[in-house]
């Protein structure tokens, strides 16, 4: 056999759901196969919805699949958001703004700034609303 047993159960899959499809509903399916899997849970008519809407796109990547499917199978809780971490993407941003910040122009500062003196206000509102003191209090 010239692929694997998943590779072939997953094909038998994607034609199983989606074998229906004609050539303007297959222009609009990405070409990755396990995201075809998962779009291959939905019916005929959550497909077409879902590309009348929009939400169905060559580009789409697995994770937006699973929270497509699991949106229209009504399966709410799967659609909360996508689990993030705030230490791994504030590590993330600091490291960027120190590589960049001897190339940034005077009006690049005072934009950046500006923006993150309004976020800082923002995060303290949060934590006032909820009860919390603003003292800043940093963990490792």
């Amino acid at each position: 056999m010239p692929f694997s047993r998943r590779y072939s159960y997953q094909l038998i899959a994607v034609g199983r759901g989606l074998g229906w499809a004609n050539v303007h509903v297959r222009a609009h399916l990405p070409g990755n196969l396990r995201v075809l899997c998962q779009l291959a849970k939905l019916d005929r008519a959550a497909v077409e919805s879902a590309i009348e809407q929009g939400l169905l796109h060559p580009a789409l990547k697995e994770s937006d699949a699973r929270a497509l499917v699991a949106r229209f199978r009504g399966d709410l809780a799967s659609v909360a958001s996508r689990p993030f971490n705030l230490r791994q993407r504030l590590k993330r941003f600091a490291a960027f703004v120190r590589e960049s910040l001897d190339d940034w122009q005077p009006q690049e500062r005072a934009l950046a700034r500006r923006d993150l003196s309004r976020l800082i206000e923002e995060i303290d509102a949060a934590g006032q609303l909820a009860g919390e003191s603003t003292g800043l209090r940093m963990s490792r």
